[in-house]
């Protein structure tokens, strides 16, 4: 599901349940909008933020909360002062810790 808005190219695919994917990514496309992230290091706290407000608002709601914890998405986005990144983002929250856990990230550098 790419962004609509051609200034921050940003686009997140996923597996699992669609609601988590399409919460998570309409969050993380509205966060980018406001913020413009420049580094990747930016843009990597914007998807945590996301992934934290997802879970903080969205999966009360749900009919299938469980479901947020199975869902893992990519994230590919070029930050304007950087290189383009890529990461893999799984949506759970372990109990007990603040933060949401990335499975792998890894940045690819250079032209596609």
């Amino acid at each position: 599901m790419p962004d609509e808005n051609p200034s921050y190219p940003i686009a997140v695919g996923g597996a699992g349940l669609g609601e988590p994917i399409e919460a998570f990514s309409l969050e993380l496309f509205e966060r980018v909008e406001q913020e413009k992230p420049a580094m990747i290091t930016e843009l990597r706290t914007l998807v945590q933020s996301a992934i934290e407000e997802v879970h903080k608002s969205d999966i009360k709601i749900s009919e299938w909360p469980r479901m947020y914890h199975t869902t893992k998405c990519i994230v590919a986005a070029k930050p304007t002062n950087d290189d383009f990144a890529i990461f893999a983002v799984h949506l759970f929250v372990p109990y007990g810790v603040r933060s949401a856990v990335y499975s792998h990230s890894f940045v690819v550098s250079g032209t596609l």
